[in-house]
């Protein structure tokens, strides 16, 4: 999209030094930050949705920020504990945000990807919108911690009767895993993927959302909806037909040895889960 007639966006290694000596407006950007992902890839790509970032990873940042006067596609900058990060790529369409805001924010969304090398702890990632040469709005806030090893969670929702979780398998995409003393090993840079489906009986729907937890502190997100015919079939359910998910796993999150997943399925409410039995598995260098 083009900028407006004479704007000038700023270079970022001027921003960069530039930043410290500017100062807040006071008025604040509509907006939100979407996502925070420790491996600098974007959540479409790959489904983890960490608030722990493994220390040395590339963190990849992205929301969307509204300013009814602000340029089309406003500069963005991405902040950690208030300090410059990096100067976001602005534009992106955000056809959701339209719906709210109207016509005018189309374009409102950003991506950015900090550089690795944070240092470890409770860290606050958040947006700003430059005004001017030494003015900016602040904006959405989102917060992470960086350290050498996961933090331990805690599922508060219970344990439902009638939620079922199927694996069909796990493994690269399209490709099937090695085998070390009997049990699938990735390397380092895979990525790999749990397929199955997921489904509450109860109610006759798919589950409502699907997650694996590795080692029992690892989360990561799944896609549902996937079309499953042969269940909808099987179990005399239509609309199990999209009962199917994936969970794609970055092994470059994980350390290398042995580890185990387990998927959990939340029951079409949201109220319950269900969750499958421990599937150890190993990572190595390659």
């Amino acid at each position: 999209m083009p900028r407006p007639e004479g704007h000038v966006p700023f270079a970022p290694a001027l921003l960069r030094l530039r930043f410290p000596s500017m100062t807040s407006s006071g008025e604040r950007a509509h907006g939100f930050i979407d996502d925070v992902n420790g491996t600098g890839r974007r959540i479409s790509d790959l489904s983890a949705q960490p608030t722990f970032i493994p220390r040395g990873a590339p963190i990849f940042v992205s929301g969307w920020i509204y300013v009814p006067d602000a340029p089309a596609p406003p500069e963005i900058v991405i902040t950690v504990d208030g300090a410059f990060g990096v100067v976001a790529t602005g534009g992106y369409p955000r056809p959701d945000v339209a719906a709210v805001h109207g016509p005018d924010a189309l374009n409102s969304g950003f991506e950015g990807v900090l550089p690795s090398g944070l240092a470890d702890g409770a860290r606050t990632i958040a947006a700003a919108q430059l005004v001017d040469a030494m003015t900016y709005r602040s904006g959405p806030e989102r917060q992470i911690t960086i350290g050498a090893s996961a933090l331990s969670l805690t599922i508060q929702t219970p344990i439902v009767d009638g939620v079922t979780i199927h694996v069909d398998y796990v493994a690269e995409t399209g490709e099937s895993p090695e085998l070390e003393a009997g049990i699938p090993s990735f390397g380092h840079d895979a990525t790999f993927s749990i397929v199955g489906w997921a489904a509450d009986h109860m109610r006759g729907e798919p589950a409502a959302a699907v997650y694996a937890l590795v080692d029992d502190v690892h989360l990561f997100r799944g896609r549902i909806g996937a079309e499953r015919p042969d269940v909808a079939e099987q179990l005399d359910q239509p609309p199990l037909r999209y009962a199917g998910y994936e969970v794609r796993i970055d092994a470059g999150t994980l350390a290398l040895g042995d580890h185990v997943i387990r998927v959990i399925a939340l029951s079409a409410d949201g109220e319950g889960r269900a969750q499958g039995e421990l599937f150890p598995f190993a990572i190595h260098p390659g």
